[in-house]
């Protein structure tokens, strides 16, 4: 006989999916919330959430009790969601976001305050992107000044997997929040992404606008497992495959985190997207990367600039990073795999586009999209992760910290990253 708390726990998730998509309530999506940034002009910034199936919904945008705009929409049947794209606003900021519903006698109000108007990016990947603030080496330094950057707002979404593409995010370790010693810090490998912190704040340094960092990454995933079914498919990647033991420490399933961790992030406006992943591919379907990451970065533009309509733009900058191939020559004695000429992005990002010129022909086809070439410090460090330090520190190669500022003025102002070469 099945126990009673065995039956409902099988039938309260159905339960549970059933309310979510038949009567969610009124809200915002996930990651709208108090201390956002949103997408400054001249793109619209876009504001949605779920609510009752036909209903009215007002958005206001306001600044000092000062109604700066509206906007009206209704609630779809099919999905309880609503939508409304802002007009275009300067950076600046505070505002405060009301959302109101009306359904016959029934009115809802919903607020969100200190919404700043900036840059969005996201950053994803593997370990090397995951790397928190408390893991570089200038840690205590870095820490110490968040308080001169509280127009950098940060948002990290939780490791979760997915089996379908969610259309909201299933859950988030740290909602949008100005940067504190305990949020940038939080231990290793979980909140803030170092890569993400530092590129985000050195753009706050040179354009003197807010910028908002959304970090949705995990250590040790291969490309597969961030792509869609269809960018899989179009690449003729076999049937789920299986990654060597000694790699795997993140989910490999395909699409998995695409669906989860990406995916919920199409209906919103972004600037770009910063990317650091590779190493979980030198052993597992190696030979389909020169086709698998230029698909990525497709299908990643295509779905947001149609989730967000348009606003996003369609070919937003994609930049991502590359390492050096003399520290690989020097750790293949040591036991670590042989790496083809150039070795790839975030360990092994574009092995296959260094390998020769067709290749990174493949590459730079692609509109705005930048690599930048880092070194490791010397062999005492782990080769499996790049040292993070900030200009200041001397005595060590230039590094991911501090050439990420190549980066981000190459993605946001057309400057060449391959300058640093």
């Amino acid at each position: 006989m099945v126990a009673p708390g065995f039956v409902f726990g099988l039938v309260l998730p159905l339960l549970l999916r059933a309310d979510a998509s038949a009567d969610v309530g009124f809200r915002f999506a996930s990651y709208i919330d108090n201390y956002m940034v949103l997408q400054k002009e001249p793109a619209g910034a876009v504001i949605w959430g779920y609510g009752v199936s036909g209903a009215t919904v007002t958005v206001t945008l306001c600044q000092d009790q000062e109604t700066i705009m509206k906007k009206v929409t209704s609630v779809k049947a099919h999905s309880n969601s609503w939508m409304v794209v802002l007009d275009p606003v300067k950076p600046g900021g505070p505002y405060e976001v009301m959302a109101q519903q009306i359904l016959g006698r029934k009115n809802f109000t919903l607020r969100i305050h200190d919404v700043l108007f900036g840059d969005v990016w996201l950053c994803s990947g593997q370990s090397n992107m995951q790397m928190t603030v408390s893991q570089i080496f200038n840690a205590t330094s870095e820490l110490s000044n968040t308080a001169a950057y509280q127009s950098v707002r940060i948002l990290s979404v939780s490791l979760t997997q997915a089996q379908q593409e969610l259309e909201d995010l299933a859950k988030v370790d740290l909602q949008w929040s100005k940067p504190t010693l305990e949020n940038l810090g939080h231990g290793n490998f979980t909140y803030m992404s170092a890569l993400c912190w530092l590129f985000g704040r050195y753009l706050h340094d040179t354009l003197r606008y807010p910028v908002g960092l959304i970090s949705s990454s995990w250590a040790g995933t291969p490309i597969e497992a961030w792509s869609s079914e269809r960018s899989l498919k179009a690449c003729g990647v076999p049937r789920q495959g299986f990654m060597p033991s000694d790699l795997e420490t993140g989910p490999s399933e395909y699409s998995v985190l695409w669906n989860a961790m990406i995916h919920p992030f199409h209906n919103m406006t972004l600037k770009g997207v910063i990317w650091y992943q590779g190493e979980s591919n030198v052993n597992f379907n190696r030979d389909l990367y020169n086709c698998t990451f230029p698909a990525l970065i497709e299908d990643w533009r295509q779905t947001f600039h149609d989730g967000s309509q348009g606003q996003t733009e369609r070919f937003f900058p994609f930049g991502f990073v590359q390492e050096k191939q003399e520290f690989h020559a020097s750790v293949e004695s040591a036991g670590a795999p042989m790496r083809p000429l150039c070795s790839s992005a975030a360990d092994e990002i574009v092995e296959n586009y260094c390998s020769n010129s067709q290749q990174t022909a493949i590459l730079r086809q692609l509109p705005r999209l930048e690599w930048l070439l880092v070194a490791f410090l010397p062999q005492r460090f782990s080769y499996l992760h790049t040292c993070l330090v900030q200009p200041q520190m001397m005595g060590f190669p230039r590094s991911v910290g501090i050439k990420q500022q190549t980066l981000a003025m190459s993605l946001t102002q057309g400057c060449p990253a391959l300058s640093w070469l």
